[in-house]
């Protein structure tokens, strides 16, 4: 039978797209493509549409249309249950007459999404949420045909060049993320170049924090650029309305452009959570070879108003997915990671927030959510984002505090490894500055409460600020040195919520049960220094500095880079910690985040190994400021002597260090022994596991490539020019 009804030919396609469910429909289409001419079948015309199993296949010929969904009954298409009568609903397999209707609804637009990532800088790739999830949103509701070109996964700005002409999309929209401006210039460079040969026409819109905090510079450096400003979704859709002649620009939700010799700026129409379906997957295939991390994103949005964070490109309010999409969307995710065995079953939780309220409901909601994973029997364990005050509260009574450990508990039981939470500073008067509403005490209850439980933790900390004290500073220090919040794991079984919460402010129960690991072995980025951004409360404060203090703080232009104020400090001796600090980190930063990003994926004994890396770089991180403390303030008595440094028989040579009157001299060498130690203690240990293969790098040995280029950058003692 030489027609597409033939029943062990759309067989045949069912168990193609059954087993390639995940790839970009332009590909779905060729392997069609491939089976039709196995059967002889001859076509007009083939369009793929939707993604994942949300997918519809139209078949063109003999004047006719043949609609096939593989997957599920045209009542559960988000699209073709609006356009189809009723009586048809029910069906997998239709045929119409009448295709105009659909070869004009058809029609789709060519839209490329580039996600530009530095790979020597994040040497470790990961699912990019922006792109994914609106190429993946545009595909849901049949809007365009997308590709998503990521340069995480090798591509240089060729070779993006090269699929613009070979695809000639009708829009190209390019990501321009935090610290990645440089790679992002290069692109447009080439993407426009491309539009002045006249190799390629058609429109260019960026989005994300950089294109929202400096509109200026693209508007002026590229004509009739678009900029979203916010959530991307129901920007692309009122975009690509616009390319089909069916908006004008100045509908075009959340955009910025030149418009008639003016600025237009468009209000953002927000997305609903539940219309979001999975991230596309395009990049799993290249994930898994390069042993990337799969992210995952239920909640947008933030209640809270931290004076260091911008918020003009994010959602005003905290919005959460419903529970019943959550777990439909972890199905997704683990049939992906049963398909691709070199994916971790592990999953990124990347909201701003993931419980959004302190009220019982939110409790109720992710207690829904753990029920429903468990009773799902999904295998996967993941991240959360969360702040302390989510976990322990001082403004809530008992009762509460009970609740949301059986949330924890629960969660844990569904899979949570570890809680990602911005203690930010072990200083009250700093976290006051933060404008965080939490005291240091809080966050040590509230990381035993969880340590307790079982529950792994990441600590986001701000070590330095313009405007902080050496108080203040010594007070971090102290606190990260902290040894008792990390808990061992208590027995729930012989142990009730109640015992739990009393435990934790039991000082003989706290010392005979803590774990004994000083907290700076949880931070995840150490000796950070507050970015002042565009847009953040932060500067506020700078300014009241200015008057009262009758000096200028902020100086020059922002940096375009990563969007950051440049400011002076307040104190020019904590200036000097902070530059040498962020030398430490800049020279350390590929290393650790290859080691970081390769824990991501690891298991058993390899992980442990890499988290004892990462540990031990954490632990010298707080010994070099706290050295370079001493060096400061001349002060011996205020901390030990690291004992690292006499390990490594750098003692006397440190004692000479505080007696010398050029503090910056005394730094730059102070620098360079914990350089050298830093060499012995993980440089030299990392390469030993990789050469006995206790570790394992990427197929395209990202973290040898790194540790090359670690004795490359740090062999010369010249340390700082400035």
């Amino acid at each position: 039978m030489r027609c597409v009804e033939n029943r062990k030919m759309l067989g045949e396609i069912k168990e193609i797209l059954s087993s390639l469910y995940y790839r970009n429909p332009a590909e779905l289409e060729e392997k069609i493509r491939e089976v039709l001419k196995a059967y002889g079948v001859k076509m007009d015309k083939i369009v793929v549409t939707g993604e994942t199993r949300n997918l519809a296949i139209y078949f063109f010929y003999d004047n006719k249309v043949r609609i096939y969904t593989p997957f599920q009954k045209f009542e559960e298409n988000p699209v073709l249950r609006k356009i189809l009568p009723v009586k048809m609903l029910h069906k997998k397999f239709v045929v119409f007459s009448t295709i105009k209707k659909f070869e004009e609804f058809l029609s789709l637009p060519k839209v490329i999404l580039i996600n530009p990532y530095i790979i020597e800088k994040y040497p470790i790739p990961r699912l990019s949420l922006g792109v994914s999830i609106l190429a993946s949103y545009l595909r849901k509701y049949q809007k365009a045909q997308v590709w998503i070109l990521d340069t995480q996964l090798g591509l240089k700005a060729v070779d993006i060049e090269k699929k613009i002409i070979q695809i000639r999309p009708d829009i190209i929209g390019v990501s321009c993320p935090h610290g990645q401006t440089p790679l992002v210039i290069k692109i447009l460079d080439r993407i426009y170049r491309l539009k002045r040969e006249k190799k390629w026409d058609g429109l260019v819109i960026i989005g994300n924090f950089i294109a929202a905090s400096f509109p200026e510079y693209f508007l002026k450096r590229y004509p009739n650029i678009l900029i979203a400003r916010g959530e991307g979704e129901n920007t692309m859709v009122d975009l690509i309305e616009f390319v089909k002649g069916k908006k004008k620009l100045e509908e075009i939700s959340g955009i910025i452009a030149k418009y008639k010799n003016k600025i237009l700026v468009t209000p953002v129409k927000p997305i609903n959570m539940d219309d979001l379906p999975p991230p596309a997957s395009d990049t799993v295939e290249k994930l898994a070879e390069l042993r990337g991390a799969l992210t995952h994103e239920w909640n947008r949005g933030c209640f809270w108003q931290c004076t260091f964070c911008p918020r003009h490109h994010k959602p005003k309010c905290f919005k959460g997915m419903s529970p019943r999409v959550i777990i439909s969307q972890l199905k997704y995710f683990n049939s992906i990671m049963n398909k691709f065995s070199k994916l971790s079953r592990h999953l990124y939780i990347a909201d701003e927030e993931t419980i959004g309220g302190v009220d019982e409901s939110e409790t109720k909601r992710l207690i829904k959510i753990a029920k429903g994973i468990i009773r799902n029997k999904i295998k996967i364990s993941f991240d959360v984002y969360t702040r302390i005050d989510q976990i322990y509260n001082l403004k809530m009574p008992k009762k509460w505090h009970v609740n949301r450990i059986k949330m924890w508990h629960l969660l844990k039981e569904a899979g949570l490894a570890r809680v990602f939470v911005g203690v930010e500073s072990g200083s009250k008067t700093q976290l006051m500055r933060y404008g965080k509403g939490i005291t240091p005490e809080q966050s040590v209850m509230a990381i035993r409460l969880l340590s307790c439980i079982g529950v792994g933790f990441r600590l986001g900390f701000i070590m330095f600020d313009p405007l902080m004290s050496m108080q203040e500073l010594i007070e971090n220090i102290l606190f990260l040195e902290r040894d008792d919040a990390l808990m061992k794991i208590i027995n729930l079984k012989k142990c009730t919520f109640n015992d739990l919460f009393n435990l934790i402010h039991d000082k003989k129960l706290v010392e005979k049960n803590k774990l004994g690991d000083p907290l700076c072995t949880r931070v995840s980025y150490m000796l950070a220094q507050l970015e002042v951004l565009i847009g953040c409360n932060y500067i506020k404060l700078l300014k009241i500095a200015e008057k009262k203090y009758k000096k200028k703080l902020i100086i020059g232009k922002p940096d375009m880079r990563i969007g950051k104020i440049k400011v002076r400090y307040l104190n020019p001796k904590i200036g000097l910690l902070a530059k040498f600090s962020q030398e430490w980190i800049d020279r350390n930063f590929e290393l650790m985040y290859a080691i970081k990003g390769l824990r991501k994926t690891a298991r058993n004994n390899e992980e442990r190994k890499l988290f004892e890396l990462m540990k031990t770089h954490r632990k010298l991180s707080l010994d070099f400021i706290k050295s370079m403390v001493l060096i400061a303030t001349k002060n011996k008595k205020l901390f030990k002597i690291p004992k690292i440094i006499k390990c490594h028989g750098y003692l006397e040579k440190f004692w000479n260090l505080m007696e010398k009157n050029s503090l910056k001299e005394s730094l730059k060498k102070c620098l360079e022994i914990f350089l050298r130690i830093m060499e012995v203690e993980i440089v030299d240990k990392s390469s030993k596991l990789l050469q006995q293969r206790e570790i394992n790098d990427t197929k395209d040995e990202r973290l040898k490539k790194a540790i090359q280029r670690w004795k490359i950058y740090n062999s010369s003692s010249k340390i700082i020019d400035e």
